[in-house]
Formats: C-alpha cells, sequence, structure tokens
C-alpha cells in the first residue's frame, strides 16, 4: 500500500471499525482521525504510538513505511542477523583482557618535555576555546 492513508483505512476494513470506534479504541479524538482519513493532517508520531500501543501485533515498518507484511509476527532471521542464546552453556563467551599495566617504579621521575603550542592555539584570530563536560562544567581556554 502506497500511502498512510491506505493503510490506515486497511486497518479499519481489517478490525471491522468505523472511523470513530477506531479513534476512540485508539484513545485519539474523532475529528483527529477525521483529518489524517482526509489527507488535510499527517499522523503524528504520537498517533502512530497510539495504534502501536492498541495493537501490538502489527509491523510499525509496514505501518508507517508500508514495508513488509502488516502483521507484526516476525519470523527467527527476519533481520538478517543470527540469533545467539545468550544463556547457553556452550557458547564461547570472550572476556577482555583486563590486566592493568605495571606501575611506574617510585623514585624514577623521567624528564617531560613540553610540547610546543601548535599555531592555531597561537592565533590572534581566535578568542577563546571552551570544553565541555558531561557533568554540565566547562573550561575555557584563552590564547596567549
Amino acid at each position: 500500500m502506497e500511502n498512510f492513508v491506505n493503510r490506515l483505512e486497511f486497518l479499519l476494513e481489517h478490525f471491522e471499525l468505523s472511523a470513530s470506534a477506531f479513534a476512540d479504541k485508539i484513545g485519539v479524538q474523532r475529528s483527529s482521525l477525521s483529518h489524517i482519513l482526509s489527507g488535510r493532517n499527517k499522523a503524528s508520531l504520537d498517533f502512530i504510538l497510539k495504534i502501536n500501543d492498541t495493537f501490538p501485533e502489527l509491523n510499525l515498518e509496514w505501518l508507517i513505511k508500508g514495508i513488509g507484511s502488516f502483521s507484526g509476527e516476525k519470523k527467527q532471521g527476519d533481520l538478517g542477523t543470527p540469533t545467539v542464546d545468550l544463556f547457553s552453556s556452550t557458547s564461547k563467551i570472550e572476556t577482555p583482557n583486563t590486566t592493568l599495566p605495571p606501575a611506574p617504579l617510585e623514585g624514577k621521575k623521567e624528564a617531560i618535555t613540553p610540547k610546543p603550542i601548535p599555531d592555531f592555539l597561537t592565533s590572534s584570530d581566535m578568542e577563546q576555546i571552551v570544553v565541555f563536560y558531561k557533568d554540565g562544567t566547562f573550561i575555557t581556554y584563552k590564547p596567549r
């Protein structure tokens, strides 16, 4: 089916519901459904999610894009990805190497040579650099 309105009309016929009964069932105003069916408005995400909540057996990809079958029942391997039994005792799970690098020797200090400051950090065209952290804090660097 080429567009959302056609798929919506198909659902009304399939579930043998009038437009007003369908609107009541999914919990939207009747005028909202009427406007979508007439082409005046496009369906919102909230509208589509209400259909999905009321009819979880529907395939969302079919409802939104018209791809696949209308029934949401998927066969194993439909997505082209192999299924993995996470709880099988026969499957081998590789664990990452968690060994830490050796600690530096105490008392031995290496000379740290300062790295040259890149030209773009000393440019007169730059005003400042601000680094934002995930916790909401920030640091401001200004060129010399």
